[in-house]
């Protein structure tokens, strides 16, 4: 039987990530797993910075330093609800790429995400980073539809 030692849950932040979360507690309960939380933030611009006050580097950290802060209050909040330790990871760069490389070199047994129900020309246009981690990633990747998703009001059926 596989056991389980580390769970990597990766979010964006919003509710729809969470989902997610839920089968990896239940995971990490029957293994007494690890849990990551990992947020990914993209690449900053440097042209952003020229419109605040901020040399480049200020501009980047205090970005960082922010979402760290909302990262960090997301995992207390998981915390609180489920008396499950939660360990934090910012990273910043392309998502996929970044979950898929935190995931080898951190020897994580199974990655756990959210699905965010993009079709059509939105999924062609920005692509899906759960689908290329499922194709590049070393380890086996769990999705989750988003239960924001799900939350959709079916069509009714005519008579």
């Amino acid at each position: 039987m596989i056991k389980m030692k580390k769970i990597l849950v990766t979010t964006d932040l919003s509710d729809a990530s969470l989902s997610a979360m839920d089968y990896a507690l239940w995971l990490a309960k029957t293994d007494r797993a690890e849990i990551y939380l990992l947020y990914c933030v993209d690449t900053i611009p440097i042209v952003a910075y020229h419109t605040v006050d901020l040399t480049v580097d200020q501009f980047r950290n205090h970005i960082l330093e922010d979402e760290k802060n909302n990262l960090n209050r997301l995992a207390e909040k998981i915390q609180k609800q489920s008396k499950k330790k939660i360990t934090t990871v910012l990273l910043e760069g392309n998502a996929a790429h970044s979950i898929v490389y935190f995931a080898k070199d951190n020897d994580i047994d199974i990655i756990v995400m959210s699905t965010h129900g993009r079709t059509g020309l939105q999924h062609v246009l920005i692509g899906s980073v759960t689908e290329k981690v499922v194709r590049t990633a070393a380890c086996p990747v769990l999705t989750v539809k988003s239960t924001s998703f799900q939350k959709l009001k079916r069509p009714v059926k005519k008579k």
